[in-house]
Formats: C-alpha cells, sequence, structure tokens
C-alpha cells in the first residue's frame, strides 16, 4: 500500500505537511489498486496554501484533503428532486471547501438505470459517482463498474468513517456484495403504514391502535370507508409500487424473501396466493375505483386530501403528510406495515472507469457523513445512521422517522441478481391483471411464479 499504509501513526495534518516537504511534493501512493495513470491515486500535499473557509474542524478536513483536486469536475447521474436535490445542496459546500466541482443530471429516473449501466458495460467512465439502488447491484458488478472503498476506508490521508454507525442491514445490502464494499449507505428507505388517526376516531377505531394484521387493514378499511371517504390508497396501476406493495404483503405474511435455498421463487404458496387476494380483491374493496390505475403519486395526494385513510408508503413521498399546510396536519400516526416490509434504498458508490476515483470518494464520504445527514435532514435527506433515528430533536423534526428506522431495521431486501429488474417487470405485469380482473388472484400468482422461475432457469440461478 506504500506511504499511505505506512503514515498510518501520524495525523492527516502531519501527513499532509510531511508530503509538502518531499522533492517536487512526491505523490502519495495509491491507496485504490485500480487507479488508471491519468490519475495520482490517494490524497497529496495541496501544491498551494490557501487560506482557509472552513468553518469548523469538519468543514476543514475536507477542505484539507480536497484541495489538492481543485478544478475536478465531479458528474452524478441523479438531482434535481427529493433526496438527490437535498444532495446536490449540500454538495454546493464541499465545492466551496475543496474546489471541486459537481455536476447532477436532472434524469427521470426511470431513466438513471439505463443511463448508468451503458455508461458502466461501455466503461466510458462519464459518470465518476453511482446512485446505488440495490436492486441494480448484481448489473453494475456483472459490469465490474463499482469501486471497492475497502482501502478509502482503512486509508488515514482521508476522513475517518465509521462504518458500524449505519443501521447494520442498510450497510449491508447498500453497500456490500459478497464480503466486499461497493458502496456507503446513502438514502434510507423502508415502506412505512401512515393512516389518519381523527379518520380512525370518526369510526369508532382507536386511534392509537393501527391494524397488525392485512385482515385487520381490510376490516378497518371496511369501516371507514363511506360516502366519498375510503380505507385505502391503492397503488394499484401498472407500474413498480403495485409489486411493493405485494412484496410488503407478502413479507408481511410469509416472513420470507423472494427465493428459496434453491433460487425458486416462493409465490406459488399459501402465503404468496393470499397476498395476491389481498392486493387483487380486499384492498380494491376498500379504496377508490379509480385506484386501480393509480400510481405512487396519486395514492399519497389521495391520503394528502383526506380522500383515503391508510396507505403503506415510501418515506420519501410523505412530507405532504406533515406540511402546515396539508389538509391532514396533526391528524396522521404512522406504524410499521402488518407484519413486515421491504426495504427500498440506495448506496453511493464510486464508479471502476471514473478518473477522478479520489476525489469521487471524498464526496461520497462528505455527504454520508453525520454532519450533513443532521444538517439535511429537515430538508428530506433520507438518514441512513442509526444515532439520528434515536435522537430525540432528529424525530421531532420528523414523526415518521422513528417508525422508519425501525422499519429498516427490520426490512428484507429485494433480491439483487442480474435478472431482478426483469423479475420486477414479470411481477407488475400479473398483479395489476389480477387487480383489474384479466386474470384470477390465483392465476396471477401461479403464471408469475413460473414465468420468474423460467428466467431463473435460464439464467443459470435455479438448477
Amino acid at each position: 500500500m506504500g506511504n499511505v499504509v505506512e503514515e498510518r501513526g501520524a495525523s492527516r495534518r502531519e501527513f499532509l505537511r510531511a508530503g509538502a516537504l518531499t522533492v517536487a511534493g512526491a505523490a502519495v501512493v495509491a491507496c485504490a489498486p485500480a487507479a488508471p495513470a491519468e490519475e495520482a491515486a490517494g490524497p497529496q500535499a495541496p501544491a498551494v496554501t490557501q487560506a482557509s473557509v472552513a468553518a469548523n474542524d469538519f468543514e476543514a478536513a475536507y477542505e484539507e484533503v480536497g484541495r489538492q483536486w481543485e478544478g475536478t469536475l465531479l458528474r452524478v447521474p441523479v438531482g434535481g428532486v427529493g433526496h438527490w436535490a437535498v444532495n446536490e445542496a449540500a454538495s454546493a459546500r464541499f465545492t466551496e471547501l475543496t474546489g471541486i466541482e459537481t455536476e447532477w443530471e436532472n434524469n427521470p429516473y426511470d431513466q438513471v438505470y439505463d443511463k448508468t449501466f451503458l455508461d458502466l458495460g461501455s466503461q466510458s467512465g462519464t459518470y465518476d459517482i453511482i446512485d446505488l439502488n440495490f436492486a441494480w447491484f448484481g448489473q453494475f458488478i456483472a459490469t465490474d463498474g463499482l469501486l471497492r472503498l475497502e482501502d478509502y476506508v482503512d486509508n488515514p490521508a482521508f476522513p475517518p468513517i465509521d462504518l458500524d454507525a449505519f443501521v447494520p442491514a442498510v450497510l449491508e445490502v447498500y453497500g456490500m456484495w459478497e464480503g466486499g464494499l461497493y458502496g456507503l449507505p446513502w438514502l434510507g428507505d423502508a415502506m412505512i403504514f401512515p393512516y389518519n388517526q381523527t379518520h380512525f376516531e370518526a369510526a369508532g377505531l382507536d386511534p392509537d391502535a393501527p391494524p397488525v394484521t392485512w385482515d385487520e387493514v381490510h376490516s378497518f378499511g371496511m369501516e371507514l370507508t363511506q360516502d366519498d371517504q375510503y380505507g385505502f390508497a391503492l397503488m394499484g396501476g401498472r407500474q413498480i409500487q403495485a409489486m411493493c406493495t405485494y412484496a410488503a404483503i407478502f413479507f408481511g405474511l410469509a416472513n420470507k424473501g423472494f427465493y428459496n435455498d434453491a433460487g425458486e421463487p416462493q409465490f406459488a404458496s399459501d402465503e404468496g396466493f393470499e397476498a395476491m387476494e389481498i392486493m387483487a380483491v380486499k384492498l380494491p374493496e376498500i379504496s377508490p375505483p379509480a385506484a386501480i390505475s393509480w400510481d405512487i403519486v396519486q395514492a399519497a395526494e389521495a391520503v394528502v386530501q383526506g380522500t383515503c385513510s391508510m396507505e403503506i408508503q415510501w418515506p420519501g413521498i410523505l412530507p405532504g403528510l406533515i406540511a402546515e399546510d396539508s389538509p391532514v396536519h396533526g391528524q396522521m400516526g404512522f406504524a410499521a406495515p402488518p407484519g413486515g416490509t421491504p426495504l427500498g434504498g440506495h448506496g453511493i458508490a464510486v464508479s471502476n472507469y471514473s478518473k477522478n476515483k479520489d476525489a469521487a470518494y471524498l464526496l461520497c464520504h462528505y455527504l454520508v457523513s453525520p454532519e450533513i445527514q443532521r444538517q439535511y435532514v429537515s430538508e428530506g435527506y433520507a438518514i441512513t445512521l442509526t444515532d439520528l433515528f434515536e435522537d430525540p430533536e432528529v424525530q421531532a423534526i420528523n414523526p415518521y422517522l422513528k417508525t422508519m428506522g425501525d422499519a429498516m431495521a427490520i426490512g428484507l431486501s429485494w433480491p439483487r441478481t442480474e435478472e431482478t429488474n426483469e423479475v420486477f417487470d414479470i411481477m407488475v405485469k400479473h398483479i395489476n391483471a389480477a387487480i383489474t380482473g384479466e386474470e384470477t388472484p390465483e392465476e396471477a400468482t401461479q403464471l408469475m411464479n413460473d414465468e420468474i422461475l423460467e428466467l431463473r432457469r435460464e439464467r443459470g440461478y435455479v438448477n
């Protein structure tokens, strides 16, 4: 590992000062073994001493390391909305500190995978930082497109990072692949169960006792459905959230993942058939008729407007429920979904084909730091650190953060193998067919299971 590892006993400031005294400011030996020749990998002594703009020790650590890459441009294929817009805003201060510029592309999210996969597959290095939706992990690994991060994490020339501070399940799912670290937990997510406590009370239900089974969701929903008010907001359209809802029900009933130990899908089971019956028959009974075509935005808005009393939903779209001008402000309670929940979320990774790996890692490190997560949680940062979920000050900012943290700790993850996106497409097709009546729930479940099994056999995941 060369000079970087040999200097472990020295402070970062001492190390950089020593580097400045070497002949011609000799480069520190690479901390990333795959670094391309045109990039001098590993922090080096800044060529020019500049007046500090850091406001505290946290900022000084990034300023001190990052100034050597002043003028570098890092490209990120997401930005503009939600969690990514918050991180884009946070990166502006990173640029002030380090001189490292960032370019966040405001792509429609359904294009992010295609653009990223094309970039990694072609090894072009267009993007330096990768939004690592963990369902894409297998595809990105197959391109050898993700940089392993252990050498960076262990490198004392970078600011320290405590991996144990992240929610353990989140670190494992968002960052690890076959024992290697390829990403840092960036966007924490798990589906939760918002419900309108005012509606519950008006219907004679206990506002402090949300449903704990899917049968109770249905029975409570029947009590709540009257006139132009409905018990549930179903994301029933032919889109990915229908799959997410089915998965939440299946996880809650079965407490097991998509596949058994042999790699075979487990949907053609009692729990899988029951989940489809709930999804295609029971939930539509307590949802508006139009909900069979709803997506995530329409379902969330129905709860915000007070049209629907309950939903299963991703936290990132829920700020409208707690906004001061919301029609349901002060009326909502939040719980874990009955029985279990899907774990969503993203890591942040460095492209193995980037020409700016060191600067890219430094930005990743900065964006997942406790200081940035705490500073921006009120603006929508989807936090991933255990201590923040348990912090009363943070909980006071957002009433569903504790529920979200609890759900993340127990959530079950999607598969991460290469064919996962195709599996999702198969599921969406048959779930929607069951909801619209094109297939019976039993037919849809069996066909879905059979098609996934055939696909996985073709790809060598099942003998």
